[in-house]
């Protein structure tokens, strides 16, 4: 899901709230140029390296799930070598984590021939 950024109250007419919430998530430019905070990044980082690394059982389109972990594995692939503020505070509480990462998209730029 994301991090919660914004919570924007809106009442109607009759006083009923309708709630906006807004959240930030990996698919936006910039996210890695988020300084880190552990309560708050911890979490959220690490579920998007889960997800990123298992193997998708069921999908519909598997060319294009592939396509979508390739293109994400040069984002991460770049964060990494540039010590983004996001991953370079995450990995220095979770060291085990970088490499698991390189590992990781090394192979799927190896697979993609990239």
């Amino acid at each position: 899901m994301g991090i919660l950024i914004k919570i924007v109250e809106k009442k109607t007419a009759r006083g009923k709230s309708n709630n906006k919430y807004s959240f930030l998530n990996f698919s936006q430019p910039g996210i890695f140029d988020i300084r880190y905070r552990s309560g708050l990044h911890r979490r959220f980082v690490l579920d998007e390296i889960r997800r990123l690394t298992t193997k998708l059982i069921y999908t519909c389109d598997r060319k294009r799930t592939k396509a979508f972990k390739i293109k994400e594995a040069k984002r991460w692939m770049e964060a990494i070598r540039r010590n983004a503020p996001l991953l370079d505070g995450f990995f220095h509480d979770e060291p085990a984590w970088r490499k698991k990462m390189l590992v990781w998209c090394e192979k799927m730029l190896v697979q993609s021939g990239n």
